[in-house]
């Protein structure tokens, strides 16, 4: 029979398309007798074929290998509410691409709730916002893929990209055809479709298609020029065979085949059937192999089993080891070397390796939700196979008992979560941020053009950006001492204890990444009282030679996305993780090196600074703004940004500051080292670039980093006039100045035009396009003026985001609170998809709204808390929504005892008065004095002590802002509180219990200190 195709192929050919019998391409469908194929023709005519051949699966292959890809195409109708039940789907059926019509999801639903692991999701979601339709294709990230957009069109379709064996490619499409749609939908369609195939690529198209009157074993529907006919006709031209003949939508009275599968390669496509995908959907999926050789790649790493550790071997041996023989040289390198090599050749002996990989399927899908699901897929088999009563109430007995197990089995895992809340906060946020963020890097990056897809390649392109933002290496110059610094107090050296040293180890966090050396923070801290004193030893050693090991200045650099496009590579920023033993060197020398210097930092830098934050900052700068309205003023105001600020720091500039700042001798030798000839390299995926040098900067995730470039610009004030503010939180600045007329304006100009030059004298220069100027103030005709920076205008803004909160020209925020509402309500959301419909316990529901939700929503409350009830509604209906989740047939006042917090409007005010009391007692670096000022005890009753003086404000406004509302506050607790001087704990709980007396009515709310 071959020889009679062989010798039938070429004759057939020349006549069929020599002669045109043909117009256009006969069908070919491996199922169907109407196909056009020389070698079926053949068989024919000898009468010896079946009237429906197709290839017949192959018992060699027909489980899912390294030569074949498994596809499941589902319809959902929603899997909002099913994403349990779609994730023990795709885990338990362990498939390569899953295609799902119908998806219904909206943006505020995130890939990373769809499927958390071990899947790359592509989405076309509705944008008119109506509900239903949406396409997903899911591919595991074992597999290089991607999406091409360029090939989709004006319908509901999702193109794909896979990179099978020795340079070919696959095309996925998903597409979604609603019933009601008109011809020029399926036009689009068809343009797709067109640009698809037209290359020849293999491709396979699934979907559901809604043409439930063409017959797919004639393809042909009735009518002429309708919809499905032209349909067909499109397939035709495209040289696409269907192959799914069974019905997908059955109902008691019909049967309809709405999913289809189509491909131009159905000879490597087999196994071909319909299961039940336990979605509540009315439609079965389908689900097929296609034959082709898969390039999987596979990540692991070796990492320390420290379940398997012997602990008390390893400290009894490291005790008896002698490092004080090992360390007797002045040769730091050699030291740390043959110190390195013992500890870790030790450490191997009491603890084992092991390879690991990144978990395939979330910790609740376990072998008995697995084992349960095949029990389920055979017995669905056996049911359609035999269509027995007694086989199909089998089968609905274990699809019930798979669908209660993968709910008690999630529950479990909540419950698990909401104990490591309690006990390992570090596992939930793991949880969280694999939940919530994007984690890996794109299958493909780009930077000017150039792309990069391997490991290797990306790593290589990663660092190359991440060094380009380096200056010239100035190494080799000389610091000139001649520049004239003020006399100061003089540090020259430091020497540190074996105390310092065991309790910065004792401190180290264990889940942290070691750096280029390997060295588990785990095995230092289980051991921190058998090496402090070796590693002591090697500290002074550095302080007093003022010289760093090499390897202590070489950084793992880890990519971390920041917003925008995430295959382009400019939108990432650099975390350094150096070595654990060289941030416990950092620590010690911190704790006592930047006291010394923290006296003469600048009063209103604060940032890395000890007693301020962002809100101390805040409440500072809008204190200062509200303040000139209330007194019919303006103030304009520059908000600054510079241009990679902690990788410009010129390193010989930063040995001048510390020269400056009083350091001298073999500790600023030893900044020196610190600085200089430090390297760094980019990991990802297992794979390493190659080491490049960092000629500039600070130390990202580094400890001293920060503080070094907070005396890096301590000096930037200098060059402001004196009526002038410069407020800086690290490398955010902000420069203002109060406006009365156009001589104000012109002072500020100058104030601009000094920080630019300062700029450019320590090569540290402002990002122009993210600067902006914004005038503050309620003024009809305010006094304008064009403000530029280095001869480039400066955009204005009406309102500016700085330090997380939005200010607008009115020194208002009530943007800034619909901002956070509307995100809040997002992160609700996510929350309920992920734990309500299991019906979890009210605690774990509280711990999720806690962590996620209310400390989004109440960060820095005490800069913008409003006064205005229908602000104050609006933001308490957030809490109204997640305690209703769980308790919905209680009032809202009956649910906040049962989940035991208390109004939000009472919160932010409890919130005040403990930022207040901090400041009061000292533990907040802020010059309340300045701002509130206390009665004189002299002259009151026993029964007004500790009161403040209230403030005199023209406009309610300026009444509302914190530092004066709060002397209402303070005023009205019991005098055992505000008299009480103990310790914030003690004093946050007295406020609780105070204001449990207060009746709070949910439908008029109002704030206790307004009058």
């Amino acid at each position: 029979m071959d020889g009679v195709h062989s010798g039938y192929k070429g004759l057939f050919t020349a006549k069929i398309y020599g002669r045109k019998f043909l117009r256009r391409r006969i069908r070919y469908y491996s199922h169907s007798s109407a196909s056009f194929n020389p070698c079926i023709l053949v068989l024919e005519l000898s009468g010896d074929i079946h009237p429906h051949p197709g290839p017949v699966s192959n018992p060699r292959r027909s489980g899912k290998g390294r030569h074949t890809l498994l596809v499941l195409t589902i319809n959902a109708r929603s899997l909002n509410n099913k994403l349990r039940d779609f994730q023990s789907m795709v885990y338990t059926s362990d498939c390569d691409v899953v295609v799902v019509s119908e998806s219904w999801l909206t943006p505020s639903v995130l890939n990373k709730e769809i499927l958390p692991n071990g899947y790359d999701i592509y989405r076309c979601d509705r944008q008119d916002g109506k509900r239903g339709g949406g396409v997903l294709i899911a591919i595991k990230n074992e597999i290089e893929s991607k999406r091409r957009k360029e090939l989709e069109s004006n319908c509901e379709i999702v193109v794909c990209e896979i990179h099978i064996s020795k340079g070919m490619k696959l095309i996925i499409c998903g597409f979604y055809r609603p019933p009601s749609s008109k011809n020029e939908y399926l036009m689009n369609f068809g343009n797709s479709l067109e640009n698809i195939v037209r290359d020849g690529t293999p491709v396979i198209l699934c979907g559901d298609f809604n043409f439930p009157e063409i017959d797919w074993e004639l393809q042909v529907a009735p009518g002429c020029d309708n919809l499905p006919n032209i349909f067909c006709d499109m397939i035709n031209d495209a040289f696409l065979s269907q192959m799914n003949y069974s019905p997908t939508r059955v109902s008691d009275s019909t049967s309809n085949i709405l999913d289809l599968v189509f491909t131009n390669l159905p000879d490597q496509l087999y196994g071909l059937s319909t299961f039940d995908c336990q979605l509540n959907t009315d439609h079965l999926g389908i689900s097929f192999f296609l034959k082709t050789t898969v390039k999987r790649t596979k990540f692991s790493r070796s990492v320390y089993n420290f379940k398997k550790a012997d602990f008390d071997g390893l400290r009894e041996t490291l005790a008896h080891t002698p490092f004080e023989m090992l360390l007797d040289c002045d040769d730091i390198d050699q030291c740390w070397e043959k110190w390195k090599d013992v500890f870790l050749t030790t450490a191997e002996m009491f603890i084992p390796k092991c390879k690991v990989r990144d978990a395939k399927a979330p910790k609740w899908i376990d072998g008995d939700v697995i084992n349960l699901s095949k029990c389920k897929n055979r017995m669905w088999k056996k049911a359609k196979k035999s269509n027995l009563t007694s086989d199909w109430e089998n089968y609905r007995t274990i699809r019930k008992q798979l669908k209660t197990l993968t709910k008690k089995k999630y529950r479990e895992h909540l419950a698990t979560m909401q104990d490591e809340l309690k006990d390992n906060p570090s596992k939930f946020w793991s949880f969280y941020r694999a939940t919530t963020k994007t984690a890996r890097i794109p299958k493909i990056v780009h930077l000017s053009g150039e792309k990069a897809s391997t490991p290797s390649a990306k790593a290589d392109m990663f660092n190359k950006f991440f060094a380009s933002v380096f200056q010239k290496s100035d190494h080799g110059a000389e610091i000139n001492h001649d520049v004239f610094h003020p006399r100061v107090d003089e540090l020259h050296n430091l020497h540190v204890t074996v105390e310092d040293i065991l309790s910065v180890l004792k401190a180290i966090n264990p889940s942290k990444a070691s750096g280029p050396d390997q060295i588990p923070g785990r095995i230092l801290k289980e051991c921190a009282n058998e090496i402090a004193p070796s590693l002591t030893q090697i500290i002074n050693l550095s302080l007093r030679i003022g010289m760093l090991p090499k390897e202590w200045k070489w950084a793992n650099v880890v990519p971390v996305f920041k917003k925008g496009d995430v295959e382009n590579v400019t939108n990432y920023r650099p975390i350094s993780l150096l070595s654990v033993v060289e941030k416990v060197v950092e620590r010690c020398v911190f704790d006592k090196f930047f006291p010394f210097v923290a006296s003469r930092v600048y009063h209103l830098q604060h940032g890395f600074m000890k007693g301020r934050s962002t809100v101390t900052q805040l409440l500072e700068i809008v204190h200062l703004l509200t303040k000139s309205i209330d007194e019919k003023g303006q103030t304009d105001i520059a908000f600054l940004d510079f241009s990679k600020a902690f990788d410009s720091v010129s390193h010989l500039s930063m040995m001048d500051k510390l020269y400056a700042a009083g350091i001298r001798g073999s500790l600023l030798k030893w900044f020196g080292s610190y600085l200089h000839d430090r390297k760094q390299r980019v990991v990802l995926d297992g794979k390493c670039s190659e080491w490049l040098d960092v000629t500039s900067g600070v130390p990202q995730g580094s400890i001293l980093g920060p503080a070094l470039f907070v005396l890096f610009i301590n000096d930037m004030p200098d060059v402001i006039s004196e009526s002038g503010t410069l407020a800086l939180f690290a490398d955010d600045a902000k420069c203002l100045r109060t406006i009365n007329s156009d001589a104000d304006c012109v002072a500020l100009q100058r104030d601009l035009n000094n920080l630019t030059t300062w700029s450019a004298e320590w090569k540290l220069p402002f990002n122009i396009d993210k600067c902006t100027i914004s005038t503050v103030t309620t003024k009809r005709n305010p006094v304008s003026f064009i403000y530029e920076i280095a001869n480039c205008v400066i955009k204005r803004v009406n309102e500016q985001r700085d330090l997380g909160v939005h200010i607008t020209s009115n020194a208002t925020f009530n943007e800034h609170i619909y901002i956070q509402i509307n995100k809040a309500n997002k992160m609700l959301g996510f929350i309920r998809r992920t734990v309500s419909r299991e019906k979890c316990l009210l605690p774990t529901m509280k711990s999720l709204y806690c962590a996620l939700v209310r400390s989004n929503l109440e960060y820095a409350s005490e800069v913008w808390s409003p006064k205005s009830i229908t602000l104050i509604k609006k933001i308490e209906r957030v809490q109204r929504r997640a305690t209703r989740i769980l308790l919905p047939e209680l009032e809202y006042v009956e649910r906040l005892q049962q989940f035991d917090v208390p109004p939000l409007l009472h919160r932010r005010e409890l919130k005040d008065l403990t930022t207040f009391y901090r400041m009061k007692q000292g533990l907040y670096n802020c010059n309340v004095d300045s701002y509130v000022e206390f009665c004189s005890d002299t002259r009151l009753r026993s029964t007004a002590q500790g009161k403040l003086k209230t403030p005199k404000c023209r406009t309610e406004h300026f009444r509302a802002t914190y530092f004066n509302r709060i002397t209402y506050l303070w005023n009205n607790l019991p005098e055992q509180i505000r008299t009480f001087n103990g310790s914030v704990a003690i004093f946050k709980r007295s406020c609780r219990e105070y204001y449990k007396t207060i009746p709070y009515d949910p439908d008029r709310p109002r704030v206790t200190w307004d009058p």
